[in-house]
C-alpha cells in the first residue's frame, strides 16, 4: 500500500491506538511491531518524512487504515465509523 508523503508525529501515533482501545501489546501483536519500537515511536515528536519505503510505518498506517484511521499533516486524525447511523 503506498501513502502520499506527509509529517507524523508521535501524538498522532499514540492518539490512534489509544482511539482504538488498544494497549502497546495489544498493537504490537496485530502490527508484528516490537513493543519497544512502538513506545519509540509513540515518544519521538516529529516522525520523518513519511514514504513508503520505511517498513515499520507503512505497517502502521496499513494497520490503522484497515481500522478506518486516516492521518494527515498538522497533528490530525480522523476516524471513520461507517457502521454508525448518522442521527
Amino acid at each position: 500500500m503506498k501513502y502520499e508523503k506527509f509529517m507524523l508525529t508521535g501524538f498522532q501515533v499514540r492518539a490512534a491506538r489509544r482511539g482504538l482501545g488498544l494497549s502497546i501489546k495489544e498493537l504490537s501483536k496485530s502490527t508484528s511491531i516490537s513493543e519497544t519500537t512502538l513506545k519509540r515511536l509513540e515518544k519521538t515528536k516529529l516522525l520523518e518524512p513519511l514514504n513508503s519505503g520505511d517498513s515499520v510505518i507503512s505497517k502502521l498506517l496499513s494497520f490503522y487504515s484497515t481500522c478506518g484511521i486516516k492521518f494527515s499533516d498538522g497533528n490530525k486524525i480522523e476516524i471513520e465509523m461507517p457502521h454508525l447511523k448518522e442521527f
